[in-house]
């Protein structure tokens, strides 16, 4: 059926509707008919891209999912500091920032890695039920570089216990050996995750003194994936799998820190004469 207005023609006819439900007006103009199609073409376009962001949001958000920490000390641990890292490559790890303007973030975020592999830059992910708490080990020795973050583990039939009963009956997080723990050395945590380091001075674990005299103690550039020891009598594991027969092992001492490289000449026969015999 067709009405006819003053100055204007409105079709009323099921083919006359857009299919997205938008009533076609001709105007009785060509230039009003294209521009009517121009602002359809638009809002479709619209509402197609406002879908597909939409989506994409989701996706990203799923991607950067972030895990929230609010300390590292273990006395102070709370079951909302609970993590699930199984499976995953480089988690995000969200720690409150005290100092933080009110226009950013109130979160400091670092990323972990479980290890990497030898002679590569790809990352083992962190092994199933990694589910635990993240928090800061205080070495027994002295030296001030002394400690490392670890990771305990708590078993899932622990984990509706108080969080320092489940904490308590916990094991750390281990590599390829079970005498060898995961970890993020106090050496490694100040030149490499500053997120880390400002939270573990934030949270007193690190006094403001003892962190003036380890900026000025350790390298600013340490040797890429380091042995760290907080005392040369410590024992370590070393893996004769590796790429390179010389890894770097730093050792922490009185007077400040040594690194070196350890030559490993490992089934090479020896250079010279071999004499044996009693003497």
């Amino acid at each position: 059926m067709l009405s006819l207005t003053r100055g204007a023609m409105t079709v009323h006819s099921p083919a006359s509707r857009h299919p997205l439900g938008v009533g076609l007006k001709w105007l009785g103009s060509p230039v009003a008919l294209r521009a009517s199609r121009i602002h359809l073409r638009l809002h479709a376009r619209a509402t197609s891209s406002s879908a597909v962001e939409t989506a994409g949001s989701s996706s990203l958000g799923k991607k950067k999912e972030r895990r929230f920490v609010a300390t590292l000390d273990p006395g102070r641990l709370r079951s909302e500091d609970l993590l699930n890292l199984s499976g995953l490559s480089q988690p995000r790890i969200c720690f409150p920032c005290k100092d933080a303007p009110s226009s950013a973030s109130p979160y400091d975020t670092a990323r972990l890695a479980y290890r990497y592999i030898s002679g590569s830059l790809s990352i083992v992910p962190f092994p199933a039920d990694t589910q635990g708490f993240l928090y800061f080990h205080q070495s027994p020795h002295s030296h001030p570089a002394a400690g490392e973050v670890r990771f305990r583990v708590v078993r899932p039939e622990d984990s509706s216990l108080p969080t320092r009963e489940a904490f308590s009956r916990g094991s750390d997080l281990t590599l390829d050996h079970r005498h060898n723990l995961w970890g993020v050395h106090l050496t490694v945590v100040l030149r490499k995750y500053p997120v880390i380091w400002r939270k573990l001075i934030s949270d007193g674990i690190i006094p403001p003194s003892r962190a003036a005299e380890l900026e000025g103690l350790v390298p600013k550039h340490l040797r890429g994936r380091s042995r760290v020891l907080d005392s040369i009598t410590d024992p370590f594991i070393l893996g004769l799998a590796m790429e390179t027969t010389k890894p770097c092992v730093l050792i922490l001492r009185s007077e400040g820190l040594f690194q070196s490289r350890l030559h490993l000449n490992l089934g090479r026969p020896p250079r010279g004469r071999v004499i044996s015999g009693i003497g």
